[in-house]
């Protein structure tokens, strides 16, 4: 697999490991010698859990002080409930960001069912929507500014584990404060959006670049990727812009309409 130009992902996997000191081996007791590291996959600035998936630390909690939900659990179904856990933490444990650091998406299993989980919480407690809300907020836009600048991307540094590896996301989120109102990242994502897709295919801009003549601390460069995409977006398929238009409409209404109905059962 290529990343960035070069081949990185399981490229010479023996060497990547000799140089972070990772034995060959997965063990059982390397894996719980780890797990001491899961606070900083949690709350790290570096990407942690709370950042870029906190629906899993909101579902996690409201299994854990949901009774009602547990006490309708048979002693089989808690069993695999931990396994079910046990199992993606620990095949990130194992990973911890070898080759490339953002082994987050590993716990993209336990998403769905935290998800519902976590809609249980508005029962439990109506205060959580305090903490809810900006989670959500500012995971967004993480995930909006990504691959904005050259400090709000992947790039060599340490991982959650306290590994050093080519791509990852060291201090991201603070960066991406430091950075919300920079001209250049907000044009940046301004551009790689599906609202912008639909903007330049349905009307048609012949030179973007007079539109940004006073703008004078937006660099040239920025202001001409913009253009070249313009271009791009304005010769897209109508019916592939349609068609993937009314899935995100279709996701987006079943997905709420599911989320409502688990939470007013």
């Amino acid at each position: 697999m290529k990343l960035y130009e070069s081949s990185n992902f399981f490229f010479n996997y023996s060497s990547v490991l000799d140089k972070q000191n990772f034995s060959d081996e997965i063990t059982f007791q390397f894996i719980l010698s780890n797990f001491p590291k899961l606070p900083n996959l949690f709350l790290s600035f570096s990407m942690g859990v709370i950042w870029v998936c906190p629906v899993i630390i909101f579902g996690i909690v409201s299994v854990l002080i949901s009774k009602k939900f547990i006490k309708q659990l048979g002693i089989l179904s808690k069993s695999f409930l931990l396994i079910y856990f046990i199992g993606a933490f620990s095949v990130l444990i194992a990973w911890q960001g070898r080759d490339v650091a953002f082994g987050q998406r590993l716990l993209l299993g336990l998403v769905p069912f935290c998800t519902i989980r976590a809609c249980e919480l508005q029962n439990i407690s109506k205060n959580i929507k305090y903490y809810i809300y900006p989670s959500i907020v500012s995971t967004y836009l993480g995930y909006l500014y990504f691959y904005s600048s050259d400090v709000l991307t992947l790039r060599k540094g340490k991982t959650l584990w306290n590994t050093v590896v080519g791509y990852t996301g060291e201090d991201y989120f603070i960066y991406l404060f430091q950075n919300l109102l920079n001209p250049e990242n907000i044009l940046s994502i301004l551009s790689r959006n599906i609202a912008t897709v639909n903007l330049f295919h349905f009307i048609k801009f012949e030179n973007i670049i007079v539109y940004f003549e006073g703008f004078e601390f937006i660099p040239n460069d920025k202001i001409f990727a913009l253009s070249e995409l313009a271009k791009i977006y304005y010769e897209t398929s109508t019916g592939y812009l349609v068609t993937i238009n009314l899935l995100i409409i279709l996701f987006c209404h079943f997905f709420v309409k599911i989320l409502t109905v688990e939470n007013n059962e």
